[in-house]
């Protein structure tokens, strides 16, 4: 299965390496990073985010990913073989630093020496007593000030657009615990904020959301948001969450889109009306995220148009002609006017070619 769509791949992926270098072709060739999520303790449901959190970053391509439960146990050597540690962990409200003094200095000189460190939402409300970590995260949840009305939808909006984690990205409208009067240290850059509004419980002011530190020769980036899975659903969530991990491991942010465009694709192949949507959700969410970037909206609508080409069901194909009918150009209106002739596939065809702005779709229709 897929013998001819992984040819067409393939020579795709060649070009655009060659000629645009697109990020995410770029980021799906180099080596995996190597990531360790710290978890096992929170105020929140780790056990629900922690696996969610995994499969985002392992979705990306980008990341091999491993788990403790334990932070306590992890050294220098345990931490040696790794390119990031991701916070997904407190003890809050206890101020005791559980970790230890070997975790500490193990995680500290991991950083320093030119590592990354990742964490969001609560798992930056810990260690208030730790003076090192909280120049490291630069903001958390303060004592007495700091607080958040109901969970509710506003617009995250990007204040940083030349820094690497941001650059590119577009506004995005999230619903989650929106947090204000975070305690902040002088080391806090900020790369996106989002406007408490006093109806909703808050201050009148925009908060900081997105934050970054340098910390030595290493970086941190602290996402504020994430309260459950439901928010880390969130494309834009998942962009920052991903961008930023890359930035703190690497220093670049290469990552273009919330899955890998191949492997997303792939999943969708033997799909049949009534099974679960799952991974069709996951190519909405990638068409739903490229459509307002050129590069990446044109990438993308020639992949789905390579499964119209494939051996993929054909309920995979309606699905992708759905698809392409938000995202498409003339370039895909070949394969599709192909189509128009299949009993099959005849509506869901001339359903994208109306869609389709351009002259090609009219005459092709």
């Amino acid at each position: 299965m897929f013998a001819r769509l992984g040819l067409s791949l393939g020579v795709l992926c060649s070009l655009v390496l060659a000629v645009s270098a697109v990020g995410t072709e770029a980021a799906g060739a180099a080596e995996p990073l190597r990531a360790l999520i710290f978890t096992g303790k929170h105020n929140h449901d780790w056990r629900k985010t922690t696996p969610v959190l995994k499969r985002i970053y392992e979705e990306s391509g980008r990341f091999v990913v491993d788990i403790t439960t334990d932070p306590s146990t992890c050294d220098a050597q345990t931490l040696a073989k790794y390119d990031v540690v991701i916070g997904n962990w407190t003890n809050w409200p206890s101020e005791e630093r559980e970790w230890g003094a070997g975790t500490e200095d193990a995680l500290l000189d991991f950083v320093r020496g030119g590592k990354g460190f990742a964490l969001f939402h609560a798992g930056g409300s810990t260690f208030f007593d730790w003076p090192e970590f909280q120049q490291l995260i630069g903001a958390t949840w303060g004592k007495g000030a700091t607080g958040h009305g109901p969970r509710h939808a506003f617009k995250v909006t990007i204040t940083d657009t030349d820094h690497p984690v941001t650059r590119d990205m577009n506004d995005f409208w999230t619903t989650d615990e929106l947090w204000h009067n975070m305690s902040t240290q002088p080391t806090m850059h900020v790369l996106a904020t989002a406007f408490s509004a006093k109806e909703k419980g808050g201050t009148d002011k925009n908060e900081p959301v997105v934050i970054w530190t340098q910390f030595g020769q290493g970086r941190c980036f602290n996402l504020v948001l994430g309260h459950d899975v439901a928010a880390m659903q969130t494309v834009g969530w998942r962009m920052l969450m991903l961008r930023g991990t890359e930035w703190a491991a690497t220093g670049e942010a290469t990552i273009d889109t919330p899955v890998d465009p191949d492997l997303a694709l792939k999943a969708i192949g033997a799909y049949r009306f009534g099974e679960s949507r799952a991974e069709l959700a996951k190519v909405e969410q990638l068409v739903h995220y490229v459509a307002p970037n050129p590069a990446l909206r044109k990438q993308v609508a020639a992949k789905l148009a390579a499964m119209l080409d494939s051996d993929a069901t054909t309920d995979c194909k309606k699905f992708i002609c759905r698809q392409l009918s938000l995202i498409g150009s003339g370039a895909e209106v070949p394969v599709l006017a192909r189509l128009l002739d299949d009993k099959d596939l005849s509506f869901a065809a001339r359903f994208a070619l109306e869609r389709i702005p351009g002259p090609e779709a009219v005459a092709a229709r």
